[in-house]
């Protein structure tokens, strides 16, 4: 399993199948059950039926956009699918998840500015006129951002990179994991930047004991690259248990896994309704949601590590 193979699989919220399927494909032989439920989720998990669950999550969905009209010059107008800057994104080569597989150049029709939204921007698909267009791509199909993977010995670079490497951190956790005193649940909750619908509807199947979600977080203040992982004490709008934050903590002195400023914390971590202990942790990420995000592997080494060691302890 390489990063390289979960990289090239697009994923745009609500089209996550084929990504979910590979990943199932990696899992099977480590899991005792693994599979899709009715909302998407792909769901692992590893226990004999314990009386104790946990469940840890991450999103695998990526943000995209949606053909919504044709002009008559053959370009594509579209809507956002997830949140994204949509100053960010022109320029980009985008391709559409349909049959044609067509690819075109994401522009925009106004002067660029922190104003324009994704209503100002359309794709160029090198059409000669409408009807051609028509012939490659139908409104209501759904493009997928593209990109390059660029690896060297300590850095990770990469268009929607940490859509990519939050499952690719989860799934090699959950086939490392070992616990046999509590079933461990892995989920890759889909449509999560739809306002974490896959989430919420997971965590009403499963009802876990403790839920440990796994983001990224923007590089800025006291959240540096090779600074480690970052356990969260609170976001916008959940403040994090103090038991599960302070385990995290312990663990992370206990087996000298550095871990950057354990009191700040900006991600999407959003649980309304969770009866659960919550807790988070995040990898740092430079340029976030920008053309090349980039990670140094250093940081993913401690996240997981992290999460393998939390599992010992339960």
């Amino acid at each position: 399993m390489t990063l390289q193979q979960f990289y090239e699989i697009p994923a745009v919220s609500g089209f996550e199948r084929n990504f979910a399927e590979m990943i199932i494909e990696e899992l099977k032989p480590y899991m005792d059950e693994v599979y899709i439920d009715t909302f998407g989720n792909l769901i692992a998990r590893k226990g004999q039926n314990s009386s104790r669950s946990v469940m840890f999550e991450c999103g695998f969905d990526e943000s995209g956009l949606m053909a919504v009209s044709i002009d008559e010059n053959g370009n594509i107008r579209v809507n956002s699918v997830g949140n994204f800057e949509a100053i960010n994104k022109v320029g980009q080569e985008v391709e559409f998840i349909n049959n044609s597989k067509v690819t075109g150049i994401l522009r925009c029709d106004k002067k660029l500015s922190d104003n324009i939204t994704a209503d100002d921007l359309y794709i160029d698909i090198d059409a000669n006129d409408k009807q051609h267009a028509q012939t490659l791509v139908n409104i209501g199909d759904f493009a997928c951002f593209k990109g390059i993977l660029i690896e060297s010995d300590t850095i990770v670079k990469g268009n929607h990179l940490t859509g990519k490497l939050l499952p690719y951190i989860m799934a090699n956790t959950a086939i490392l994991a070992d616990n046999p005193n509590v079933d461990l649940y892995f989920v890759f909750s889909a449509q999560r930047k739809l306002n974490s619908r896959g989430l919420k509807a997971a965590l009403r199947e499963i009802s876990p004991e403790i839920l440990i979600t796994l983001d990224g977080i923007n590089v800025e203040k006291n959240v540096v690259l090779g600074g480690g992982a970052v356990i969260l004490a609170k976001d916008k709008s959940t403040v994090v248990s103090e038991s599960v934050k302070n385990d995290l903590i312990s663990i992370a002195k206990q087996y000298q896994i550095y871990v950057g400023n354990n009191d700040f914390g900006l991600t999407n971590l959003r649980v309304t309704g969770a009866s659960c202990l919550i807790g988070g942790i995040s990898l740092p990420v430079k340029f976030k949601n920008l053309t090349y995000e980039k990670v140094m592997k250093s940081d993913i080494e401690s996240t997981q590590k992290l999460l393998l060691q939390y599992i010992e302890t339960l």
